[in-house]
């Protein structure tokens, strides 16, 4: 048998997405690590850096609503490329971090682009998994790979 008749794309999407959902932990969870070494390069105390770690959430706040608008114009997988290239850009800024204003710049900037990989990926799923493949992964790849 082919291999083409055999694999499903929509394995793919879902391998991305996992990706995309790590980039975004990254972004997440890495802040808290790095805290002390940060307070202690720039004398920092825990108040600018708590700061830092809220415009995060703020900036995922906010553009929630800007990047569902998004995704519906230039669709769900491109949105999620360009949230995750954000995330790069606020991260690699980061390491370039300088003093208070320029941290909370760039968690900002990866707080809007952790949005944009949140809001289309529950829809992009749901489209490449119709409700017969839902709910069973193990049991979808059997079917897929048989």
């Amino acid at each position: 048998m082919n291999l083409s008749n055999r694999f499903y794309y929509g394995w793919v999407i879902v391998i991305g997405a996992f990706l995309c959902y790590m980039g975004w932990g990254v972004s997440r969870y890495l802040y808290p690590y790095v805290l002390p070494t940060i307070e202690a390069e720039l004398n920092l105390t825990h108040e600018p850096m708590g700061i830092i770690a809220s415009t995060y959430f703020f900036a995922y706040t906010i553009m929630t609503f800007v990047w569902g608008i998004i995704a519906d114009r230039i669709g769900p997988r491109k949105c999620m490329l360009m949230g995750l290239t954000i995330i790069f850009i606020g991260l690699s800024c980061m390491g370039f971090m300088s003093s208070p204003i320029t941290g909370s710049l760039s968690y900002l900037l990866c707080g809007a682009g952790a949005a944009g990989i949140a809001v289309p990926v529950v829809p992009l799923i749901s489209n490449w998994f119709g409700k017969q493949r839902r709910g069973g992964c193990l049991a979808t790849l059997r079917k897929t790979l048989s």
